[in-house]
């Protein structure tokens, strides 16, 4: 075991000598000086180190080894020393090879970086020459070289007034074909020239007709831009905007004047819209109604959108003017169909006629909110909404108006048959007219009921409304039954004060009447409500329709 262990590390000690030896040969720094360059202890006696000294190593060993182990150590060492001599001849044989084609290089480049001296040499020489004859050159030319340059400026100027004094021609040309395009781009290009000499005797006349010209150009340009039956494309207007605004055109002007022939066109069609609507409501049933609304919305707000997007893309900053367009049209747009709808309200008797009542205000009001979008801040959607419920409260009120009227009929024909009644007539015809009467009466408040739930529960009138227009509705519905209570009193009250000198059973016939109305109409009304139209409810305070109230005053006019 102990022989095998000092064998390992006679090789380790060999191998660590040959790597030594490299180090030492390449010009490497020895690995164990790093490694102990802060200790203060020196190895003197390390045959592999800087440090080595030879004599105190000779006299330590003599003085610590025996004699066999002096022949020992010597014969290791001249082992060692011939093993070194043939790692030394073998790393020279295997860098030979290298070592001449490192030589042979370093030769080559000497030898061309002479050849390359003597040639800058002479690429030197060459371009002192060349530099030499472009200043024989230059210095020969410079003058015809000014000459020249003076020359070309002449032409160039002479061009420049032939292009001028040709000008009227072109100009001509491009009218009579209508190439307004070229013929803003020829007088742009002439301008500076026009107005630099445009009052010499010989531009004069030149200058006056073209100018002549292009106000013919201009007034073109404002034509066909205007015109209602202009079939420009949008991006030959915007060429027709830029081409008037280079000729000196105000934008903002342009603008104007562009939106107010908008304008004119759109009330034109308005009106023409209108013309075929009452054509078709006086002719026609309500479903006129429908077709109308259809109509003019896909032409007028058709017209509206292409004239809106038109403005937004020739100027984009159009201002208030925009709006106040979208404001003055839609006011006299919401005028006409607010009285188209009136005219329509009288055909809506019918389950039928009042559903296409409500669906064109739903087309209505759908179509218009689309146009708030493309003029934002116009409060389109706003305004839509209110003549919506402008036209239902106006749907009510008619309801209403038309029980008025009847009622007031009924009460006179009533009274007409008991004056004209002769004395002493049998009291079963009065008792079979107040009958009839209140038949007439109590018919005509449910004809309201009907044509209120007609309203109420026609598809689309909640969407319509909204749940808070819904609940102004009914308690609107209410608020007109209170008001006709109030109004059928005080024409009974009316009655009453006419007769009472004529004929006493007349006043009573009028008393049994309110009677009547007490007994059976509010009640009727008062359940309609209460299942139909609850208005705004418990929620928001006392309904508008308060049943004890009007009851009580039935009771004390009757009495």
């Amino acid at each position: 075991m102990s022989s095998s262990g000092e064998g390992g590390a006679a090789l380790d000690e060999k191998a660590r000598r040959v790597r030594s030896l490299l180090s030492s040969y390449y010009g490497a720094e020895d690995a164990d000086d790093g490694s102990t360059s802060g200790s203060v202890v020196v190895d003197t006696t390390s045959l592999d180190k800087a440090t080595f000294d030879a004599d105190r190593y000779m006299a330590d060993l003599l003085q610590k080894t025996r004699l066999d182990g002096l022949l020992s150590k010597h014969a290791e060492t001249s082992q060692e020393i011939r093993s070194l001599d043939s790692d030394m001849q073998m790393l020279v044989y295997e860098n030979y090879n290298k070592f001449i084609s490192a030589t042979d290089t370093i030769r080559s480049m000497k030898s061309n970086v002479e050849g390359m001296e003597l040639k800058m040499e002479e690429l030197l020489q060459t371009i002192e020459k060349v530099a030499a004859s472009s200043g024989q050159v230059n210095d020969r030319l410079s003058k015809r070289r000014d000459d020249i340059e003076n020359l070309s400026g002449v032409r160039s100027v002479l061009r420049k007034l032939q292009l001028v004094l040709d000008l009227p021609a072109k100009l001509k040309t491009c009218l009579q074909h209508d190439a307004l395009a070229s013929a803003v781009h020829y007088y742009l290009g002439a301008l500076p020239v026009l107005r630099k000499y445009g009052e010499s005797a010989a531009f004069v006349q030149v200058k006056s007709e073209s100018e002549m010209l292009m106000q013919q150009v201009s007034a073109r340009l404002r034509s066909e831009l205007l015109s209602n039956d202009s079939k420009l494309s949008a991006a030959e207007a915007q060429e027709y905007v830029e081409l008037l605004t280079n000729l000196g055109e105000s934008t903002s002007e342009l603008s104007d004047t562009f939106i107010a022939s908008s304008k004119e066109q759109l009330l034109a069609s308005l009106a023409l819209a209108m013309d075929n609507a009452n054509k078709r409501i006086n002719e026609s049933s309500s479903e006129a109604l429908k077709e109308f609304v259809t109509e003019l919305n896909q032409s007028f707000l058709t017209d509206f959108a292409y004239t809106v997007t038109s403005v937004s893309t020739l100027f984009p900053n159009p201002g208030a003017a925009l709006l106040d367009l979208t404001s003055e049209l839609f006011e006299r747009y919401f005028k006409n169909m607010r009285t188209v709808m009136s005219a329509a309200i009288a055909l809506a008797t019918e389950q039928e006629h009042v559903e296409i009542l409500v669906s064109s205000l739903s087309t209505m009001a759908t179509d218009v909110g689309r146009m708030e979008s493309l003029v934002p801040r116009s409060g389109l959607s706003e305004q839509a909404s209110r003549t919506v419920a402008d036209i239902l409260a106006k749907y009510v009120e008619e309801l209403f108006e038309r029980l008025h009227s009847r009622t007031k009929s009924q009460l006179q024909r009533a009274n007409s048959a008991v004056v004209q009644a002769p004395a002493g007539a049998p009291g079963t015809r009065l008792s079979s007219l107040l009958e009839d009467t209140t038949l007439s009466l109590l018919g005509e408040l449910k004809e309201v009921i009907k044509g209120v739930e007609l309203l109420l529960e026609a598809p689309g009138t909640s969407r319509l409304v909204g749940e808070v227009g819904m609940g102004e509705l009914q308690a609107n519905i209410q608020a007109q039954f209170q008001a006709s209570f109030a109004c059928i009193r005080e024409m009974v009250l009316g009655q009453a004060e006419e007769c009472a000198t004529v004929t006493p059973v007349a006043v009573l016939l009028l008393a049994r009447i309110l009677q009547a109305l007490e007994a059976e109409g509010v009640p009727t009304v008062m359940e309609a409500a209460a299942e139909k139209f609850p208005g705004l409810g418990s929620s928001a305070g006392a309904p508008p329709f308060v049943a004890g109230e009007v009851m009580r005053a039935l009771r004390s006019d009757a009495e």
